[in-house]
């Protein structure tokens, strides 16, 4: 769309020539001039050659003659730099557009609208790319594609706004006398913006599904869990393993081993006896259930 009517001119005709916004026909307009009789509306950025059509693209504008009713294209403004603005010199022909003033402004807004809505359907499809894998590329297509949606619609409402309040106020219609004017709608570039702005929605609400499953199951994830529990969780559970036999608190302390008693002193007997001797006793007897580590308390002879 953005390149329609541009490129170099070949058989009389630009690239993509049907996906005109509007055609303006001019050629049953006439003047008389000192006994001449001119035929069309002068192009003021073709050395002023009066034209017998005007064709309003996206980008640019392409005007030319009629022959045997084909139309041969001789020029076309450069692209994306001047837009059609001729309906201001029109006026002096008797030819009064400016209370249609959208058309001196409708092509430029929707070029820059265009140029909007692909850049950011282009960023939609890198990061939808990367969303099959991972989330936030997901998310930031979605961003893009409602983005990119809300443009195209929004440039699809407009343009028809644009055309038809020109050809409904301008299509065939009198000028003075036998003078005609005749405006004729682009429906192929309708029926492309609209049809490219029902693919864009239609993209942005699938984009929305799937970061919708992908939320869903981040949330189901295990994955989470594990990061929850991280170092500390894999420390416990170990310790656990090597000490739990000892202790189910985890305390693991030379005091509770030794029943109550610590232990402050080791004696060697001719390096084969070894006497573990407690600082001090509670006085009272051990209870039957404390003898967990009662070969810790005996003397052990060597052989």
């Amino acid at each position: 769309m953005l390149h329609a009517g541009s490129g170099a001119i070949k058989d009389g005709l630009p690239s993509d020539p049907g996906r005109y916004i509007i055609l303006i026909e001019t050629d049953q307009v006439t003047r008389e001039i000192n006994g001449e009789t001119f035929h069309g509306l002068p192009d003021s950025h073709d050395f002023s050659r009066n034209k017998d059509f005007f064709g309003i693209f996206p980008s640019l504008y392409c005007s030319g003659m009629k022959k045997d009713g084909k139309y041969l294209v001789d020029y076309c403004s450069p692209w994306g730099k001047q837009f059609f603005d001729l309906h201001r010199l029109w006026r002096v022909w008797g030819v009064d557009l400016i209370k249609d003033n959208l058309i001196g402004q409708a092509p430029k807004q929707i070029f820059i609208c265009f140029s909007i809505g692909a850049e950011t359907t282009a960023l939609a499809l890198i990061a939808g790319v990367l969303g099959l894998r991972l989330y936030w590329g997901a998310l930031a297509a979605t961003l893009c594609g409602w983005i990119a949606a809300i443009i195209i619609l929004g440039s699809a409402a407009f343009s028809t706004i644009f055309i038809n309040r020109p050809v409904g106020k301008a299509s065939d219609r009198r000028l003075n006398g036998t003078d005609t004017l005749a405006i004729y709608p682009g429906r192929g570039y309708l029926y492309t913006i609209w049809i490219a702005a029902v693919l864009a929605l239609v993209g942005a609400i699938a984009w929305s599904v799937l970061i919708w499953y992908k939320r869903g199951a981040r949330k189901r994830s295990p994955a989470d869990d594990k990061k929850a529990t991280g170092y500390v969780g894999i420390i416990r559970r170990t310790t656990g393993e090597l000490f739990g036999k000892v202790s189910t608190r985890g305390n693991t302390s030379y005091k509770h081993l030794s029943g109550g008693h610590e232990f402050t002193e080791l004696h060697s007997r001719d390096g084969s006896q070894i006497d573990l001797i407690p600082r001090a006793h509670s006085g009272r007897e051990e209870e039957e259930g404390d003898l967990a580590f009662e070969p810790l308390r005996h003397r052990q002879f060597a052989d």
